[in-house]
């Protein structure tokens, strides 16, 4: 799954407060120039070897050791039925604007291929990738922001579109599905700015219509996978022990 999550930006450079979790939740998916470039650390990974978060969503690299509850993590290839991936706005700079974290149309392209053929490399086929596109800017709500920061407007929506049009394209000669959330946004003259709560990042009316359309995406992937446990309604609810830990019909 992603971690979509509207964050403020930091007083330093307006949305420049690092990737969102992409690649997992609670993770920075860097995917850009940054984590190509690197340095392993000591007895770490080599040089050319993916960043650690598709090294950890893979199998190849160890999880945390606590999970969110607490609890010890597994995780591997084999667990994974789907995986969704995409950039987040805050990395599409004008390159005369913010030059050290822009990253090119090409770059942007090539490395969003190298991802799906890593993923590929460790047995997670095309058929369980899911590319998201950027959402769309809202120029008017994002340069207000950037006033108010000291500087002028950094991006254009007209340039994301770009961006979005190389992810479509990745996708189409990768076999993975996509998620046009640029053009869903804007489709039929909805109000997109709604879904944005400075113009860059989403808001949750925005998270919501990222859910209501990656769901369906990732259902027809998991749809035929076995329930570990019963539905809510099938659980014995004076002993669910009995439901739970599969002991027979309670």
């Amino acid at each position: 799954m992603t971690g979509w999550r509207p964050r403020k930006p930091s007083p330093r450079s307006p949305g420049d407060e690092g990737n969102a979790g992409r690649g997992a939740p609670g993770h920075s998916g860097r995917g850009g120039r940054r984590s190509a470039q690197a340095p392993p650390a000591p007895g770490g990974p080599a040089p050319d070897a993916p960043p650690p978060t598709l090294r950890r969503i893979s199998g190849l690299a160890p999880p945390p050791a606590k999970g969110y509850n607490g609890a010890e993590r597994g995780g591997g290839v084999r667990e994974l039925s789907a995986l969704a991936a995409g950039v987040a706005l805050r990395r599409l700079y004008h390159p005369d604007e913010n030059p050290k974290q822009h990253i090119p149309l090409e770059e942007y392209t090539a490395n969003l291929k190298s991802m799906v053929q890593y993923l590929k490399s460790v047995d997670i086929p095309e058929d369980r990738v899911i590319l998201i596109t950027p959402p769309p800017l809202c120029e008017a709500a994002w340069e207000k922001e950037c006033l108010v920061q000291g500087c002028k407007l950094n991006r254009l929506n007209l340039v994301v579109g770009e961006y979005a049009s190389a992810c479509l394209r990745v996708a189409q000669d990768c076999g993975t599905d996509v998620l046009d959330l640029w053009s869903l946004m804007q489709k039929d003259s909805q109000d997109f700015p709604s879904y944005l709560s400075d113009g860059l990042h989403l808001s949750p009316k925005g998270n919501e219509f990222v859910f209501s359309h990656l769901w369906p995406l990732i259902e027809k992937k998991v749809s035929s996978l076995p329930l570990l446990l019963p539905y809510w309604r099938d659980v014995a609810e004076a002993k669910p022990e009995l439901s739970l830990l599969g002991d027979g019909d309670h």
